[in-house]
């Protein structure tokens, strides 16, 4: 289940398949759009990969040999991932390019949910952080983007919003959340560096 473990030929699966181009919004960009009006709001796309059905034409990519619970003397049978996975080379891009194809169909089909779908193209891989001019704004938001994510079976954690403690579900301590590899508390509306304990 290791996407860069290598054959005995010195293949992996990720060095043979193509990362795609870089559609990532830059986090740079996304921190100033997040800080950019009075209110703000956060989310996690809850199992975002599992989410995202490969293309037919893909699943050969993810076949695999397994035995039932590992015992050698049970049958070899042939399994396929149907879905992205975690660790394999293109999986950011192509969640990145299913949110936009997402957002497209939802303009398109419910017009009325466009600030969902625009908050859906500025996602960061599965993390979603925009900015809103009032809190009742970064709300009707929220309910839009739960509307667009509905649409193709998915759906969010929480949301956390400015001046409110955020969801046991989302912050370990009650103060803070992860934001782009930064910690965003919330309630007071600032912004953390993430410093981890380094062990040497």
């Amino acid at each position: 289940m290791n996407a860069s473990s290598a054959t005995p030929g010195g293949k992996s699966l990720n060095s043979i398949l193509a990362k795609g181009a870089n559609t990532l919004s830059k986090i740079y960009d996304t921190l100033l759009s997040f800080r950019s009006n009075r209110c703000a709001l956060s989310c996690d796309v809850s199992m975002a990969y599992n989410g995202l059905r490969l293309d037919s034409t893909h699943l050969k990519f993810q076949r695999y040999l397994w035995r039932k619970d590992m015992n050698p003397s049970n049958p070899i049978m042939v399994m396929i991932i149907l879905t992205l996975i975690y660790g394999v080379k293109p999986s950011g891009q192509q969640t990145t390019v299913g949110f936009g194809r997402l957002a497209d169909y939802c303009d398109e089909h419910h017009p009325q949910h466009k600030e969902g779908s625009a908050a859906l193209r500025k996602a960061y891989m599965d993390d979603v952080a925009v900015a809103a001019g009032s809190l009742a704004a970064a709300h009707a938001t929220a309910a839009s983007l739960t509307f667009v994510l509905a649409l193709a079976q998915l759906k969010v954690k929480c949301f956390t919003f400015s001046g409110s403690s955020p969801e046991e579900a989302v912050s370990s301590d009650g103060t803070y959340v992860g934001l782009l590899g930064y910690k965003w508390a919330p309630e007071k509306d600032t912004i953390h560096l993430d410093v981890k304990d380094l062990y040497f």
